[in-house]
């Protein structure tokens, strides 16, 4: 169900990667003749200038961001606030990509990395090879609910590869860019020059932070993929071994077209494993298990800026334009990917529940088939730093975006209510 899909997008985002670095510094590279991606070899000069770029963001880039952080926050009341926003935007930015970026910095890791992606397209594969010879006839919702998601997934790799680069575009080349801003107060302190924002200094400066943002953009996209891939097959299958209504002799009963009870417990133990292996694998990445933390300072970030330009413009003075979309993006960029990530981790963690239930119903009777059942718990793929009994249990469902949502809204109140 996902197989074909999940290799085309994989293959998409390998080759934007390597389009956005100029075919100059990739980690992973795609092999048409056996359509698998491979891992760049230690002697190649991608992987080596990839390396680089890796000591690029760790050493200079970073720490200038970091830096000019530190003087926005100390002369935050006199300075721009379009300088601000986008310090504030940008180090957050590259301290997540830093993160995707040193984990494909290590040849084992690449290698790891593309097995565990492709062990789930090889499950996923399996399951319709066992279930090739069976008949599907009533699985209309499952097709339903698949070609949603690969419009989903179209609709967003289409604005992270062509409408983003647009935005990252025009933020790298103005004069309110925070390392632009940086290099030009230095300048100012101790050479006593001032740095016009069409100097050769100021285009290289754009020009190198556009290169980046560009890269760390497709690692981005990368790990969106990633984390959704085991996340789609899981609810894709436990949504197909679920017992539905079917019409059987004029009366409707939970039933199961011709998929016997061994057959969907094996493919339920085979999800389980998949799940404990994914959850091991995906908590190698740092920014996958404070998933919920990152988008929360993002969002508060974005909204405490875009309610003091409503403040501006209310008390009559001029707002940013470039501001407010800015927050705008921000907030919906962050609220989206923490919605999409705990909605498929609700519907993965509902639709076992609902399989352990029907199939409880459906052979409650019979005395081994319901132990079975019994031993049976939710699958749930972990991807929070700190667990409860309850989300082992039960899984996360989305209540928990509903206290991402809270967070937001009673941090951002308390940052202006210390606002002077």
């Amino acid at each position: 169900m996902w197989y074909v899909n999940g290799i085309y997008f994989f293959r998409r985002i390998i080759l934007t990667a390597q389009r956005n670095s100029l075919y100059t510094a990739y980690s992973l590279a795609w092999n048409p003749a056996t359509c698998r991606a491979e891992p760049t070899s230690f002697k190649n000069w991608h992987h080596k200038s990839f390396h680089l770029f890796s000591m690029w963001l760790k050493f200079i880039l970073q720490p200038i961001l970091l830096a000019q952080s530190y003087l926005v926050f100390k002369t935050r009341n006199e300075g721009d606030i379009k300088t601000i926003c986008l310090t504030f935007e940008e180090t957050v930015y590259f301290l997540i990509g830093i993160q995707y970026v040193s984990h494909l910095t290590g040849y084992s890791r690449q290698e790891s990395f593309i097995h565990n992606f492709e062990s789930v397209l090889q499950l996923d594969k399996r399951f319709q090879e066992i279930l090739l010879h069976h008949n599907l006839s009533g699985r209309t919702s499952i097709h339903t609910a698949s070609s949603h998601i690969v419009k989903i997934f179209t609709a967003v790799y289409f604005f992270m590869d062509y409408a983003t680069p647009l935005m990252v575009f025009t933020t790298s080349f103005s004069e309110h860019h925070p390392i632009f801003d940086f290099i030009r107060t230095i300048s100012q302190s101790y050479f006593r020059t001032s740095i016009p924002p069409s100097s050769p200094v100021h285009i290289i400066i754009s020009s190198l932070t556009f290169f980046s943002c560009q890269i760390v953009m497709s690692m981005n996209s990368l790990m969106i993929l990633v984390i959704a891939n085991p996340l789609i097959v899981l609810y894709l299958w436990t949504k197909f071994i679920t017992p539905f209504l079917a019409k059987q002799n004029l009366r409707w009963k939970n039933i199961q077209v011709d998929l016997k009870f061994d057959k969907t417990i094996q493919i339920y133990h085979n999800l389980t494993i998949m799940t404990t292996l994914q959850s091991d694998f995906l908590g190698q990445i740092v920014p996958f298990y404070f998933h919920h933390v990152i988008f929360l300072v993002i969002s508060i970030l974005g909204l405490y800026h875009a309610i003091l330009q409503c403040v501006l413009f209310a008390n009559g003075n001029q707002i940013s334009v470039v501001v407010i979309l800015i927050c705008v993006v921000m907030i919906t960029s962050a609220s989206l990917m923490e919605w999409f990530i705990v909605s498929f981790l609700a519907k993965a963690s509902s639709a076992s529940r609902k399989f352990i239930g029907k199939m409880l119903y459906n052979h409650g009777n019979d005395k081994v088939r319901r132990r079975v059942v019994k031993s049976l718990l939710p699958n749930s793929i972990n991807l929070e730093y700190l667990g409860s009994v309850e989300t082992i249990r039960r899984g996360i469902e989305m209540d928990y975006f509903l206290n991402y949502v809270s967070g937001v809204m009673s941090h951002t109140i308390t940052l202006l209510l210390a606002t002077k």
